[in-house]
């Protein structure tokens, strides 16, 4: 669990942070967060939603969602 609402980036004067083939787990409920950078989320398989600027858009594979930083979001898988 979170103890704050955003989780720093470390960049190690590397221009990017990427992580990817991560695996949520099964009704992983969410919890509204920001970046301070930007966020892609790419989604290979698997269903649920996302929640940003109080809209509700639902996953399906093959989408591709943009964040900005400081933009508060919630990913329901």
């Amino acid at each position: 669990m979170m103890n704050r609402l955003f989780e720093p980036i470390l960049f190690d004067l590397k221009p990017f942070h990427w992580i990817y083939r991560r695996i949520s787990d099964h009704n992983f409920r969410g919890f509204y967060h920001w970046h301070q950078g930007c966020e892609f989320l790419f989604v290979h398989r698997g269903q649920g939603r996302v929640i940003v600027n109080q809209q509700t858009y639902e996953l399906k594979p093959g989408m591709l969602f943009f964040f900005q930083p400081f933009q508060l979001h919630k990913v329901h898988v």
